[in-house]
């Protein structure tokens, strides 16, 4: 009989525990659950924080914070296809938020949608109309548009705004690239080190972030593909080294590099999208440098 009680007691006990915590505030639970995640994210243990935001969202699938910070939670473990998932409905339930629309504006540009891109862009300068990194995706997305005229003009107004920003000089000349304006690109990548003296010469910062990098070497790339009487849509086989980007981590940053990839390869102008691998080494020719292409070409016979 006593051993009878001890288990109706502990029964009524758990009942009560289990009551308790189903009957806990969404409000208070999710709250907690964000805590719990930031905590995590302090220790970059980003998986055992992406399943408390989880936990959060599961409480208030409308609550915007908890999935922006799943959201880069799950960049940091490189699962990019949820982190764009989640970067942009964080967007559409922060509307006024000009750092989730720039987040979701970056993860649509990295994807080839360029209208939608633009669009999060304008939302971010409807915001705040004095935003330089929004004028900065704006163009991004006018030249994935293949409108480069504006794509320039935006970033020259971005540069009048805030004319100690590199990063708008390294925009810049990646657009002058795209031009074929070498020259005008030296000057714009000049400038940005010339803004950025502190970095070191030789430094990643220095030579710019991947997706400058691409731009610049697919751009050379190209000049000595056309010294062969050939072109891109000749190309059969690339392979892409990329080193660790300081700016993601040190891990690559495969979305940079896409950014530019996608100016020169499958486009209206030039479609051809060749057999590609890539792959994160540990170290190029000089230090600094994240880039490196190798191409196969083949011409077909008369």
């Amino acid at each position: 009989m006593k051993a009878n009680l001890s288990l109706l007691a502990f029964a009524v006990a758990a009942v009560l525990l289990t009551t308790a915590a189903c009957s806990k505030d969404p409000e208070v639970a999710k709250r907690e659950y964000v805590r719990s995640g930031d905590t995590y994210v302090a220790n970059k243990q980003y998986r055992e924080a992406i399943v408390e935001y989880r936990n959060a969202v599961q409480q208030d699938p409308r609550f915007g914070e908890a999935r922006s910070k799943l959201a880069e939670a799950y960049f940091q473990i490189g699962d990019i296809e949820n982190a764009f998932r989640e970067y942009v409905r964080a967007a559409d339930l922060l509307p006024s938020d000009v750092r989730a629309q720039l987040k979701a504006g970056d993860m649509l540009l990295a994807a080839k949608r360029y209208e939608d891109a633009k669009a999060r862009a304008d939302k971010a300068i409807a915001i705040a109309p004095e935003h330089v990194e929004a004028q900065i995706l704006r163009a991004n997305a006018l030249a994935g548009l293949n409108n480069i005229d504006e794509a320039v003009k935006e970033v020259e107004d971005a540069i009048k705004r805030a004319p100690d920003r590199s990063a708008s000089y390294s925009s810049l000349g990646a657009l002058q690239m795209i031009r074929g304006n070498q020259d005008e690109a030296e000057v714009a990548f000049k400038q940005a080190a010339a803004m950025n003296p502190k970095a070191p010469q030789g430094s990643a910062e220095y030579w710019g972030n991947t997706k400058t990098q691409s731009l610049s070497v697919l751009s050379r790339l190209q000049e000595s593909v056309k010294s062969l009487g050939l072109t891109f849509g000749d190309v059969v086989k690339m392979t892409v080294f990329l080193g660790g980007d300081p700016a993601t981590g040190g891990r690559m940053d495969f979305a940079g590099f896409m950014e530019a990839y996608s100016q020169y390869f499958g486009t209206k102008e030039q479609p051809n999208r060749p057999a590609r691998s890539t792959v994160q080494v540990a170290n190029l020719v000089q230090p600094g440098m994240l880039v490196e292409i190798e191409v196969i070409l083949a011409k077909p016979g008369p």
